[in-house]
C-alpha cells in the first residue's frame, strides 16, 4: 500500500515544501493541517530528511489581556441625532408666531417689554385691560410653551440622560401639555386663595404678570432654543446654563416684584404673602427638584 500525506490548506512557503518532501519520501507519517493550525500529533520534523525547521512558537498572552472595555451600561442608548427636519418646522413656527406678533400689534409687543422691565408700565398696561383673550397674548404663550419644551428637552437629556426617551416631536408634545397643565392648575390655585381671602384683585393681578412674564420670556428664549439646536460650534452648556440664568432671574424678579406690589399697593399682610409663595411658588419646585433627585440622581 502506498504510503501518502495530506495536508489541507496550506498557506505558507514552509507548508508547500513540505508537502513536497513528504510526497518525495517513502514516509508512512501525515500531516495534518487544519484551519491555519499544524497539528504534530503523529508527525515529528526529525523524521523529514533535508529539512530544518523549528518548532512552533509558543503562545504568548497579547499585551492587550486585561486591557478590554467592559461594559458599564447595557441599556441601549439613544442615537442623539435629532431629525432637524422637524425641529426646523417647529422653531419655524414659533419664529412666525412673534414675527405675526411684530408685525400686526408692535406696539403690543412694546408695551409688554416695557412692563416686563417696570412695574409701572405693567399697571398701566393692567388698566389698559390688556388680557389673556388677546390675539397677541394667545400667540406669544403659545411660542412661550413650545419655547419652554424645545429647551426642557435638551436640559433633561444633558443632565439626567436616557430618562425620556421617543421621538422629538413625542417629547415636545407631552412637555407642552405638562407645561399647559402645570400653569393651568397654578392659575386655579391663585383664583381659589384670592376667593379664600377675599382679594381677586391682587390674585388677578398676580396672573397678569405670570403671563407677562411668560410672554417676554418665550421671545428673549428663543434664540438660546436656536442656538442650542441648530449651532454645532458652540457648546450645548452655554445655551443651557443660559436658560437656567434666565429661569432664575424671572423667578426671582417675578417674586420681589409680587411681594412689593401686594404690600404696596393692595396692603396684603406679610403672612399671607409668605403662605402664598411657600403654597405656590417656593413648595412646587421643592417637590419637582426631590422628585428628580429620588428617581433620576
Amino acid at each position: 500500500m502506498q504510503n501518502q500525506a495530506t495536508i489541507f490548506n496550506p498557506d505558507s512557503n514552509f507548508l508547500h515544501g513540505l508537502v513536497n518532501k513528504l510526497h518525495a519520501q517513502d514516509s508512512a507519517q501525515a500531516a495534518h493541517y487544519t484551519d491555519s493550525v499544524f497539528n504534530e500529533k503523529n508527525f515529528s520534523y526529525q523524521k523529514i530528511k533535508g529539512i530544518t525547521a523549528t518548532q512552533p512558537a509558543k503562545v504568548v498572552p497579547s499585551v492587550f489581556t486585561g486591557h478590554a472595555l467592559k461594559a458599564e451600561n447595557l441599556q441601549p442608548k439613544p442615537s442623539g441625532v435629532i431629525d432637524k427636519t422637524a425641529v426646523a418646522v417647529i422653531v419655524l413656527f414659533v419664529v412666525l408666531c412673534i414675527a405675526m406678533v411684530r408685525q400686526y400689534n408692535n406696539r403690543r409687543l412694546a408695551a409688554l417689554i416695557n412692563a416686563f422691565k417696570a412695574s409701572r408700565f405693567a399697571l398701566q398696561l393692567q388698566r389698559q385691560e390688556y388680557s389673556i383673550n388677546n390675539r397677541a397674548a394667545i400667540t406669544l404663550l403659545i411660542a412661550f410653551v413650545i419655547t419652554i419644551a424645545i429647551l426642557s428637552i435638551h436640559i433633561i437629556d444633558y443632565f439626567i440622560p436616557n430618562t425620556f426617551p421617543g421621538s422629538y416631536l413625542f417629547r415636545i408634545s407631552i412637555l407642552s401639555g405638562v407645561i399647559v397643565l402645570a400653569y393651568s392648575i397654578k392659575m386655579l390655585s391663585i383664583n381659589v386663595m384670592g376667593y379664600i381671602f377675599d382679594n381677586t384683585t391682587a390674585a388677578k393681578e398676580y396672573i397678569f404678570n405670570i403671563l407677562l412674564f411668560n410672554q417676554v420670556a418665550g421671545v428673549f428664549l428663543l434664540p438660546v432654543a436656536m442656538v442650542m439646536l441648530f449651532s454645532s460650534q458652540i457648546s450645548i452648556e452655554i445655551p443651557i446654563y443660559l436658560a437656567l440664568l434666565f429661569f432664575l432671574f424671572t423667578f426671582f424678579f417675578r417674586i420681589a416684584r409680587t411681594v412689593s406690589t401686594l404690600r404696596g399697593k393692595q396692603r396684603i399682610s406679610i403672612i399671607y404673602i409668605f403662605l402664598y409663595l411657600c403654597t405656590l411658588e417656593i413648595l412646587p419646585v421643592l417637590f419637582i427638584a426631590k422628585y428628580v433627585q429620588y428617581n433620576f440622581v
